[in-house]
């Protein structure tokens, strides 16, 4: 395992992206024989209503199929009450019972994860289905660390757009404004580390117009020897065998 890693942080150099299609390109050649197809966790999910008010806290439990599966249970694996991403829609459960059906394009899962594991084609379309221009693309540093840009010019932080480690490859913060919503909305990957064949980070923080607004916290973190397909379709979601551990 630690070969794998040394082998990722000192592979030779890659020829240098024009656009962010190219950039797609490169995460997908760099992992797609090794990212993880899926994934279990409890989830602290901390809530921040104001500078003055202490967080709320929530436990939530998530098991994914990559690419294109995310099933979130809160409270407890046995719950009813959920949220399935899937085929690029968003489902509602409430007490066992599916509420609510809307199309979505979920960035996060994509980029985080659906991108090393899926046609790069398939995540290009995504993309411009969440209105980023893939042909805009300059480099600059984040948290210390070289970063593509794609999807904006140098000092535009107000268009969708996201960021990739430049060494690593992997995906680190999305900018974007949600249709409808005057709203700048930040996401960011942070502290990661070396997981089940590649990488993964632990915390996930929300901004909105600066603030922090919501942090995730991964905990428990397992890769399942297998997981129960019914847990991804909205007709039997409910009815799925959970990963043990989590």
């Amino acid at each position: 395992m630690l070969l794998l890693f040394l082998a990722l942080l000192t592979a030779g150099p890659q020829p240098a992206p024009e656009n962010g299609r190219d950039v797609v390109q490169l995460m997908h050649e760099q992992y797609a024989d090794s990212w993880y197809g899926a994934l279990a966790f409890t989830q602290r999910t901390l809530f921040y209503r104001g500078p003055d008010q202490p967080p709320t806290e929530q436990f939530w439990h998530e098991t994914m199929a990559i690419p294109g599966g995310l099933h979130i249970r809160y409270g407890s694996t046995d719950s009813g009450n959920a949220t399935l991403f899937a085929g690029d829609k968003q489902y509602t459960f409430r007490e066992g019972e599916l509420a609510k059906e809307t199309p979505l394009v979920h960035p996060l899962l994509v980029l985080g994860f659906d991108v090393y594991r899926q046609a790069p084609e398939t995540t290009l379309s995504q993309l411009e289905s969440l209105g980023v221009n893939l042909d805009l693309l300059y480099e600059t540093t984040f948290n210390g660390r070289a970063v593509y840009v794609v999807g904006a010019r140098r000092g535009d932080e107000t268009a969708t757009q996201f960021w990739v480690d430049k060494e690593l490859l992997v995906f680190v913060r999305m900018i974007r404004v949600e249709k409808g919503k005057n709203q700048v909305q930040d996401f960011v990957f942070a502290d990661y580390q070396p997981f089940g064949g590649a990488w993964i980070a632990p915390t996930v923080l929300f901004y909105v117009d600066g603030q922090l607004v919501m942090r995730e916290e991964y905990q428990d973190l397992r890769v399942p020897e297998s997981v129960d397909a019914r847990l991804f379709d909205p007709a039997t979601a409910m009815d799925g065998t959970w990963p043990e551990g989590t």
